[in-house]
């Protein structure tokens, strides 16, 4: 990180850093529900950190349910997680054989690996418009 002049770090200590990152993460689940559970909830949705219930739309479910093997369909939980992927910058990623299986369908595009899946900014957007209940983002340094 870029120091001026001895002075405090111009991006923050890395306490400060780490509590953004809480701050912008506290929406994160407690608990991925599996895609059967919710399914059959009353409510579909999950708990977060933040103690807040977010819910997850039935249509995003059934379409979910739509792009998996019958086999598959209670072993995939929700939400999708898409993280930062700083390894590259400027890039998210998702990992997890469904869950790549699911958002590569999607948005449209073939996986680098079949359990990690890369995405730019213009897949993202066609993420999050079709699955805006159903995907949550995590922030990562």
């Amino acid at each position: 990180m870029y120091v001026d002049n001895g002075e405090r770090d111009v991006f923050g200590s890395e306490g400060e850093i780490r509590k953004l990152l809480e701050s912008m993460n506290r929406h994160i689940p407690t608990r991925r529900v599996s895609l059967g559970e919710l399914r059959e909830a009353a409510e579909a949705g999950y708990q977060a950190k933040d103690g807040r219930r977010y819910r997850i739309s039935m249509e995003e479910i059934e379409l979910i349910s739509s792009l998996l093997d019958p086999w598959d369909r209670d072993r995939i939980r929700l939400p999708i997680i898409v993280m930062t992927d700083t390894s590259e910058g400027g890039m998210w990623k998702v990992m997890g054989r469904l869950e790549v299986q699911v958002v590569s369908q999607i948005v449209g595009r073939l996986p680098e690996f079949e359990d990690q899946m890369r995405l730019f900014n213009p897949h993202m957007a066609e993420l999050i418009r079709k699955l805006p209940t159903a995907v949550t983002t995590v922030f990562s340094p």
